[in-house]
């Protein structure tokens, strides 16, 4: 079976990373399986919401202004680092990468999200440099 067999969505939901797609007014239209079981949350609390007012709290002021001031210009954003205070799971730090995503007929584009939970790894690094000085 190839690649272009399976359904984009079964690709989606077998990533382990959480994944969100936003419309170009920055509402969130989709999230995949991960995105839920990270943020703890569901679809009828996400689906349809602004990226800043949806349940997860996703939206924090740094992540807005990646998506409202750098997405316009770059067709992707790599590896941007936030640290924010979730009010289900508690303060985390987060690496996210953005993407405009075209399809035929939508001019206007969606932007996917993939977000990595990093807290654990950058917790790590920190007790490790204090260790060794």
């Amino acid at each position: 079976m190839a690649v272009s067999d399976i359904a984009a969505s079964d690709i989606v939901e077998t990533v382990p990373s959480a994944l969100i797609v936003l419309d170009r007014n920055l509402n969130i239209t989709s999230a995949n399986r991960a995105f839920y079981q990270t943020f703890r949350t569901s679809a009828d609390e996400t689906e349809g919401c602004h990226i800043t007012t949806s349940e997860p709290a996703v939206g924090y002021s740094a992540l807005r202004t990646l998506l409202e001031s750098v997405i316009p210009h770059r067709a992707s954003v790599e590896g941007f680092e936030v640290e924010h205070d979730f009010p289900t799971i508690g303060l985390r730090t987060m690496l996210v990468n953005a993407r405009k995503i075209f399809r035929p007929g939508d001019h206007d584009g969606s932007i996917l999200l993939a977000i990595e939970d990093v807290s654990e790894e950058r917790a790590a690094r920190v007790e490790s440099k204090r260790y060794w000085h």
